[in-house]
């Protein structure tokens, strides 16, 4: 298909923002609003989009699927391969990757003035002082109706000689997500597969590495300084687990490593955090970038930090970026206000017809009936302890399932924990699930939570007395990732309520509509064919039910 770009067309009030570099994603802007989003990942079907061949013109074809893409501003941002838009050059906007991570979260956020934080691994290589050029690692903002005034940024050199600046191999100081991705890697995980660290971090002791960990950091004034954990620490620590004399030791040193790391991180971020407060003196904080997306730390956040109200975008890694860029560009058109809306809905894709369904279905030869009242139905097949997929509406922006692309599964059933991680996911053993709570009920299921954090971004511990409860989206240190769950996020609430109203449990595990190495679906196609491969019972594609027993 052919793709035809017009642009600064005057009928058209629209903003196009394509980034970055891993995660590669499109938005489009309307008005000062988002209306669609996307990651390349979620069609091309490559993890990441890392490798992927034009990304450009996959996520054009998404968004615009007859070709024509009249629009008022193509936002590219700067860290994105000049390959893909140099046909464009002339006519495009670039704009530097930190501010638009800040864009995405603070134009997205319920706030006419925040605190921005951005922390990643890299961003836009910048020129610091004469010809001197480095990355960007933190960056301080402070935001106030459409101003996003840059406050302090930090930065760190890297090696020229490497191509690409997003791979384990890439050591640089001042980078607290370049130093998790370290450890990373030390533990045996791949790029990108911080999250499981995270995961494995709750099995160790803090206290045997963090005070060698911690040794590489100094902690004063505005932030992180002299950050000099790098190679050496990598081939130490490698080696180290790589003559572990079993499997068991193994994977204590490993959970022992993450654990140390993940509390130097929790210590950095806090400090930072304190330090943008004593300059902004805002009680309202918004953070993206890669680091955002470590809910142990985030949940931490108002109890170590003077911030009373904070909003992390749903995409906090490289993705968001494109909604950044699209922002910015569409924000700067003079007769555009700000709209700020109480909570950005992270149902950005589009949704699919029941026509398009049917047809998925006929085309795998499945059949299939369409529920009167899937809610009730959905409910008492979990209830009985069946693995439901869970696609409705558009899909989710963003990493995590939120109730569109999900696999749900009864909260009571603590088996359902292993099971899912090894007949289902195929994935590591020490996961966690997470939960999705009805908000209404979250202050008698978790400690030191009064707000909603509906985007699965934040870990809170259990109350002790809800452990027989909810067992299979407790964690081994006795916490769980949540999402809130209100009548805004329709399916999942009337599932929920239903579940409520048969079990008297307000909380289902919700993780992502995935097996590993997979992006998370997006068609009805990828929907039918995840849950054809794993030992999933029933899938509910919007109205339409499919049993396994249906299968041939």
């Amino acid at each position: 298909m052919k793709i035809n770009i017009n642009i600064d067309s005057k009928k058209h009030s629209i903003s196009l923002g394509m980034g970055a570099n891993h995660d590669f994603s499109g938005c489009i802007v309307k008005n000062g609003q988002v209306i669609n989003a996307i990651p390349a990942e979620r069609v091309n079907r490559l993890k990441h989009s890392l490798y992927a061949f034009n990304p450009f013109r996959t996520v054009l074809k998404y968004l615009f699927p007859n070709g024509k893409v009249n629009i008022k501003h193509l936002a590219i941002v700067d860290t994105l391969d000049p390959k893909y838009y140099i046909k464009y050059l002339d006519k495009v906007r670039l704009y530097n990757h930190h501010l638009c991570h800040a864009a995405a979260v603070f134009f997205t956020s319920p706030f006419q003035k925040a605190s921005i934080f951005v922390v990643d691994g890299t961003g836009s290589k910048c020129l610091v002082k004469g010809d001197q050029y480095r990355y960007e690692t933190y960056s301080y903002y402070r935001g106030e109706s459409k101003d996003i005034n840059l406050i302090k940024q930090h930065f760190g050199e890297v090696d020229d000689s490497l191509d690409e600046t997003h791979y384990h191999e890439v050591y640089i100081p001042n980078s607290l997500g370049l130093f998790y991705n370290h450890i990373t890697k030390i533990i045996g995980f791949k790029f990108l597969n911080d999250g499981k660290t995270m995961g494995i971090s709750s099995y160790g002791d803090p206290s045997l590495f963090y005070q060698e960990f911690i040794k590489a950091f100094s902690l004063e004034g505005e932030g992180i300084v002299n950050n000099n954990f790098g190679k050496e620490h990598v081939i130490y620590y490698s080696t180290l687990i790589e003559k572990a004399v079993n499997e068991k030791t193994k994977f204590k040193l490993k959970a022992d490593i993450a654990a140390g790391a993940q509390k130097v991180l929790e210590e950095c971020y806090f400090f930072c955090l304190n330090y943008l407060h004593k300059k902004t003196k805002c009680d309202n904080l918004c953070i993206s970038g890669g680091v955002g997306l470590n809910s142990i730390a985030n949940g931490k956040i108002r109890s170590k930090t003077p911030f009373k109200n904070v909003f992390l975008f749903p995409a906090c890694g490289d993705d968001s970026t494109a909604v950044g860029a699209a922002l910015l560009a569409n924000l700067s058109y003079k007769k555009q206000t700000r709209v700020i809306i109480p909570k950005q809905s992270p149902f950005l894709g589009k949704k699919y017809t029941d026509e398009s369904i049917r047809k998925s279905l006929k085309e795998a030869n499945l059949k299939y009936y369409r529920s009167k009242d899937k809610y009730k139905k959905a409910a008492k097949l979990l209830s009985e302890g069946k693995i439901i997929g869970w696609f409705q509406g558009g899909s989710e922006f963003g990493p995590r399932a939120l109730g569109h692309r999900s696999i749900i599964v009864d909260s009571r059933r603590e088996e359902m924990k292993d099971f899912l991680n090894e007949k289902v996911k195929h994935r590591e053993s020490f996961r966690p699930f997470a939960s999705a709570i009805l908000y209404e009920y979250i202050e008698e299921y978790f400690d030191h939570i009064k707000w909603e954090s509906p985007y699965m971004l934040e870990v809170f511990p259990v109350k002790k007395e809800k452990n027989s409860k909810i067992p299979a989206v407790i964690h081994v240190d006795g916490t769980g990732r949540i999402q809130t769950v209100n009548k805004e996020n329709t399916e999942l609430y009337y599932l929920i309520k239903e579940f409520y109203n048969i079990t008297k449990v307000p909380v289902i595990l919700n993780t992502s509509f995935n097996i590993k190495g997979e992006p998370i679906v997006e068609t009805p196609t990828d929907a039918i064919n995840s849950f054809l491969a794993c030992k999933m019972d029933v899938l509910f594609l919007n109205d339409y039910f499919i049993s396994k027993e249906t299968v041939k």
